[in-house]
């Protein structure tokens, strides 16, 4: 059985069994002949890259590969990033595997347009537009890549941590799922991972001030998502539709990182059973906004 959201194509979140071969399409879409492709060096995201590069080929896009550094060498990363962009001219940011790597593209995109705001947890406070950004996780969650959080920890000086936390819708990229990678999760964690989506989407779904379009993105997902979450056996050719819902339920709470109700959801969803009080009452929250 082919998922509901197994070829999603507008949207936040683009997704199919093989959505990476159309990469130089969408870089085209959105206007870019050059891109820097920053990965984390994974093996899965090797074999993403492969697929992402190629698309990148047929469309003659330029590109430079930057493969990150280890998350305590962040900072490094991000100067290796800046170089590359600055040999380019500007253009894409494509991050291909785990939400760290996600997360340190949005900074890329940010500080390529200068659009750092002044250190210290700040909210909405990006001074310009940062370069179009698209994400391929590799992870089953967090889902970086539908979240409009930037929350990145830095090597610092004198081996102090320094950390970048900011939150602007701008930050959001534009996801791509393709489910040739994400064949091989653990059935248990796919199925405790699906409830986290669900608490998210259910958050959006009920909240009187989410915007119609995001609404709509919640519903989607909590339709694709509310099987899943109580089975253990999931089908292979049911993951990528269900990476596509986790990815679309963020997408429409895109702040749910800092969001308590969000954080109080998914504690008590996952400290009880998938028939608990806590599971029964997001259900009833999201069966009521269909009423």
């Amino acid at each position: 059985m082919t998922h509901a959201l197994a070829h999603l194509t507008t949207g936040p979140v683009r997704s199919g069994e093989a959505v990476l071969d159309l990469l130089g399409d969408v870089a085209q879409e959105l206007g870019c002949g050059r891109a820097i492709v920053i990965h984390d060096g994974s093996e899965t995201a090797e074999q993403a890259l492969a697929w992402a590069t190629a698309s990148l080929r047929d469309r003659s896009i330029q590109f430079r590969p930057l493969e990150v550094a280890s998350p305590v060498r962040m900072t490094q990363s991000l100067l290796d990033a800046r170089a590359e962009l600055s040999a380019l001219l500007g253009g894409l940011v494509i991050t291909v595997g785990a939400p760290a790597t996600i997360s340190l593209g949005k900074l890329v995109a940010v500080d390529a347009t200068g659009g750092r705001p002044p250190s210290g947890d700040l909210v909405g406070a990006l001074t310009r537009q940062p370069l179009p950004h698209i994400a391929i996780p590799t992870a089953l969650w967090p889902p970086a890549e539908s979240t409009s959080v930037l929350n990145l920890a830095m090597d610092g000086t004198e081996g102090r941590p320094a950390k970048v936390r900011v939150q602007d819708p701008r930050l959001c990229p534009l996801a791509l799922v393709d489910g040739r990678v994400h064949q091989v999760h653990d059935d248990e964690r796919v199925s405790a991972v699906t409830r986290q989506a669900l608490v998210v989407a259910a958050c959006a779904a009920s909240n009187v001030d989410t915007p119609l379009d995001q609404c709509a993105w919640a519903l989607a997902a909590a339709h694709a998502l509310t099987a899943s979450s109580v089975r253990a056996d999931i089908e292979a050719d049911e993951r990528c539709g269900i990476r596509a819902a986790i990815s679309l339920a963020a997408a429409s709470h895109p702040d749910f990182e800092l969001c308590p109700r969000c954080v109080a959801g998914v504690r008590l969803w996952l400290d009880d059973d998938a028939d608990s009080p806590a599971a029964a009452c997001l259900r009833q929250a999201l069966s009521h906004t269909q009423d």
